[in-house]
């Protein structure tokens, strides 16, 4: 099912009146309710948040893009205990922040979250087992899959900043490799990497027939 790239978004309230009209914002699996064109326009107006949140919870944190390789199952335990924390400092912020878009972030955010939780009590099911090999090998299926998942949320977060910026191009850099290495991977569950992909959809009958050039499906850039 095609979504509509954020620009694309952007251009359709330039074309039409949609001031004052409320969406659905489908983002991959899940939907947001109500959310009011205005603040759909302006989930690009803060690159500082977004650099925060992306720089510390997803540039500066290798076990989301490394080589699988070299992961084991201590170290994925330790990592994703301490991004969760962070995770969880930036949804307390969000929660109380003054802007309509940060109720937005703030659902990515969760949904980040949740996938992060879920893989820290798969991973402590596997410290259960006797160390050595086999548990590292086990680790790193978690930890595929689980970044199969995150890369939906933190590619929905990378289409809000400029393309102008610099430091996108990191971090569009960062995910395309730990893209790369989940489609060589010998962990990766055939049609997981499907989770992975997100776009942006305003659903409800205000937005009308788009034409066809301006559909597109976004996700991991």
């Amino acid at each position: 099912m095609p979504g509509l790239a954020y620009k694309s978004v952007l251009a359709l309230g330039e074309n039409t009146n949609l001031k004052g009209k409320d969406f659905t914002l489908r983002l991959g699996p899940w939907a947001l309710d109500s959310v009011p064109f205005s603040t759909l326009a302006t989930l690009a107006d803060d690159p500082a948040l977004l650099h925060e949140i992306l720089g510390r919870c997803f540039v500066n944190r290798p076990v989301l893009w490394s080589d699988l390789a070299e992961e084991n199952a201590r170290h994925c335990v330790r990592a994703l205990e301490d991004l969760s924390s962070l995770l969880t400092e930036h949804d307390q912020r969000l929660a109380v922040a003054p802007h309509s878009r940060d109720l937005v972030f703030r659902e990515i955010v969760n949904r980040w979250q949740e996938a992060t939780s879920g893989a820290i009590e798969q991973l402590a099911a596997v410290m259960q087992g006797p160390a050595g090999d086999e548990r590292d090998q086990a680790s790193r299926v978690v930890l595929c899959e689980y970044r199969c998942k995150v890369y939906g949320p933190i590619s929905a977060l990378v289409q809000f900043l400029s393309e102008d910026d610099d430091w996108t191009a990191e971090v569009r850099e960062r995910l395309a490799e730990g893209t790369s290495r989940l489609v060589d991977s010998e962990e990766l569950v055939p049609g997981t990497l499907q989770e992975a992909l997100w776009y942006v959809a305003p659903g409800g009958e205000d937005v009308g027939d788009v034409p066809e050039r301006e559909l597109v499906t976004w996700g991991i850039p």
